[in-house]
C-alpha cells in the first residue's frame, strides 16, 4: 500500500523537518517546496494526496498558488499562517482550502485535522458521503455541483456555504455547536468570531429556505448551535 503523500510549501526549513519527522511517525511521506516553482515542479510530476500551504510565500503568493492546487489538480490544502484575522481565513476557505491553522500549531492538532479530511475523502471516493442530490418538497441540493434549487430558483453555493451545510447534513438530527463551527472555520470560538457564523447562516437560510425569517431546515438552538432537519421542521 503507497504511503499517504504530502506536500509541504513552506519557507521555513525548519517547519518542514518538524512535519517530515510527525509524518515518518504517521506513516506519512512529506515531499517539500520552499517557493511556488518549486511547488509547481512537484504537483506535476508527483502523486500527492493533501497539500500544506502557507500563505506568506516568495514570488507567487499562497494565495493566489492556492487557486492553482484547486483549481489544477483539485488536492485537498491546508493553509498555514502566522496570521489569525478572519478576513484571510474566509478568502482561503471562499478559494476552497479545506482547513486554516494558525501558527504555533501542535503536532497533534495537525495531525488530527489531516486524519479528518483524508477520512472524509476516501469516504467520498467510496460514495458513502454526502448523497449527490438532496431533495425534499421543492428543495433540491446538489452536493457535486454546490447547486441549490428552491422557489424556482437556483442559487450558487459559495466554498464555506457548502462546506458548513454539509456538516450540517452529515450530522443531520444532531445539533453542532457554535463552538465547533467557530473552531473548524475561523480557528477560535471566541464570541467575537460569531458575527462571521451568523451571517454564513443567514446567507445558507436566504438560498434554501421558502421563508428566512422561519426556517425549516436550519434551525438555531438557543446557547448551543444549529440542527439541520432533512425533512424540515415541524
Amino acid at each position: 500500500m503507497e504511503k499517504t503523500n504530502i506536500l509541504v510549501i513552506d519557507d521555513d526549513p525548519d517547519l518542514i523537518e518538524f512535519l517530515k519527522i510527525t509524518f515518518q511517525f504517521e506513516g506519512w511521506k512529506a515531499s517539500a517546496a520552499k517557493n511556488a516553482e518549486e511547488a509547481l515542479r512537484i504537483l506535476g510530476s508527483n502523486k500527492l494526496d493533501m497539500v500544506l500551504l502557507d500563505i506568506s510565500m516568495p514570488g507567487m503568493n499562497g494565495l493566489e498558488l492556492l487557486r492553482c492546487v484547486i483549481e489544477t489538480y483539485a488536492l485537498p490544502t491546508i493553509m498555514l499562517s502566522g496570521q489569525n484575522a478572519i478576513e484571510i481565513k474566509v478568502k482561503c476557505l471562499e478559494i476552497g482550502a479545506e482547513d486554516f491553522i494558525t501558527k504555533p500549531f501542535s503536532p497533534q492538532e495537525l495531525v488530527t485535522r489531516i486524519n479528518k479530511i483524508l477520512n472524509r475523502n476516501f469516504k467520498r471516493s467510496l460514495g458513502l458521503d454526502p448523497p449527490q442530490v438532496f431533495e425534499c418538497e421543492g428543495l433540491s441540493i446538489n452536493f457535486n455541483s454546490r447547486e441549490i434549487t428552491t422557489k424556482g430558483r437556483i442559487e450558487k453555493l459559495t466554498v464555506i456555504e457548502y462546506k458548513i451545510l454539509e456538516d450540517l447534513y452529515l450530522s443531520a438530527g444532531s445539533i453542532l455547536s457554535y463552538d465547533y463551527l467557530l473552531k473548524k472555520y475561523w480557528g477560535s470560538s471566541q464570541k467575537s468570531y460569531r458575527d462571521a457564523l451568523y451571517v454564513q447562516i443567514r446567507h445558507l437560510r436566504s438560498k434554501i429556505e421558502r421563508d428566512a425569517n422561519n426556517p425549516r431546515y436550519i434551525i438555531n438552538m438557543p446557547r448551543t448551535g444549529y440542527i439541520f432537519y432533512k425533512n424540515g421542521a415541524a
